[in-house]
């Protein structure tokens, strides 16, 4: 089984207040997702965007043995994180700088052509252009992952317009639910996602645990307790990856959280992602 990740790597600030910790860290979804899938034994093709001068962020994912193919930007994206305060939930994201615009190539798309599911990570509205959605659906027949926390600043109808009919599985935050959606109560976010075509719907409230939406029905998940907490920074990703991972090999919807939720909080106990020894 392969699966494809594509969005940003970015150049992290991890700012702890809660320790008085900070740090520079490799991040991203692309990374994050990548190295945790590669972590669980699956064959991972990654395109990560990033300009190519800062191509040694790259070399992790050649330790993994990870088919890299980088897509080439203007710029790579650079985020704060801060945790201001007692709670790891919590994270101010500041956004420095980041790549726009990436689009398809015939021989991404060919790469691509082997997997069983696609995730989908972009970190801005604008990273991706907006057929890389109708292009991905129209040649790839597994499962096609949407990570929506990019869209936190893009207008309603754009996220519309490129998710429908083109994802299958998404994956927002309580707090990312209701904003991209515009709506107060998460069951009316829920019924206008399902209303876009994407029948299952992963929701994560970080150690207040996760719900999976589907089909009018409601799966409500604690979190897995961590034995330590370094850096939350992709636990969102890492819980999706692992998530993605288990409904490709056609576990339940439930059993799927499950096993997330104990991977994520596995990565807690590490900066960057989790690894097989500290």
């Amino acid at each position: 089984m392969v699966i494809g990740v594509i969005g940003s790597i970015t150049k992290d600030r991890i700012i702890i207040d809660q320790t008085n910790d900070q740090f520079d860290h490799v991040g991203g979804t692309v990374y994050y997702s990548s190295l945790t899938l590669a972590h669980l034994g699956c064959s991972v093709i990654s395109i990560p965007l990033l300009a190519e001068k800062d191509s040694y962020l790259l070399k992790h994912f050649k330790h993994e043995n990870i088919a890299c193919y980088p897509a080439w930007t203007e710029r790579t994206t650079e985020y704060e994180n801060r945790y201001p305060s007692d709670s790891y939930d919590i994270c101010e994201r500041t956004i420095i700088a980041h790549a726009s615009d990436f689009s398809l190539t015939n021989t991404i798309l060919k790469n691509l052509s082997v997997c069983s599911a696609i995730h989908l990570g972009p970190l801005a509205h604008d990273e991706f252009s907006p057929d890389t959605f109708t292009k991905l659906r129209e040649h790839v027949s597994g499962i096609i992952g949407f990570d929506a926390q990019g869209f936190l600043s893009g207008e309603e109808e754009y996220f519309n317009e490129v998710v429908q009919g083109t994802i299958d599985i998404i994956k927002l935050s309580s707090h990312e639910l209701l904003s991209i959606t515009k709506e107060t109560d998460e069951a009316m976010a829920v019924e206008k996602l399902i209303g876009l075509g994407i029948h299952e719907i992963v929701v994560t409230r970080g150690s207040q645990g996760s719900t999976i939406c589907y089909n009018q029905e409601r799966i409500d998940l604690p979190a897995s307790k961590p034995q330590q907490i370094i850096d939350a920074t992709g636990c969102g990703d890492t819980y999706f990856a692992a998530y993605l991972l288990k409904r490709t090999e056609g576990y339940s919807r439930e059993d799927s959280g499950k096993y997330a939720s104990r991977i994520a909080a596995e990565k807690l106990a590490y900066r960057g992602p989790i690894k097989d020894e500290k």
